[in-house]
């Protein structure tokens, strides 16, 4: 069973995630951020169906270790 997935890769996507929301046009949401980004991530989306996957900060953490964590994350 094939399994189609949307990515979507930007800065400031908060208005675009909120459409998705709305739209109901999908199986799952996630966010994947850092630890600084995270808690402003839950303000914004409150109780909404999203899943947040926050890394440490810093482009030392965008590496192969992380992307398999997120990986099994989705």
């Amino acid at each position: 069973m094939r399994r189609q997935t949307k990515i979507v890769i930007g800065r400031n996507l908060q208005t675009d995630i909120k459409k998705y929301i709305r739209s109901g046009d999908f199986s799952k949401i996630v966010v994947i951020t850092d630890n600084n980004v995270k808690p402003l991530f839950k303000k914004y989306f409150g109780a909404e169906e999203i899943d947040i996957f926050a890394l440490k900060s810093g482009e030392k953490e965008k590496n192969l270790k992380n992307l398999e964590k997120i990986l099994q994350f989705l």
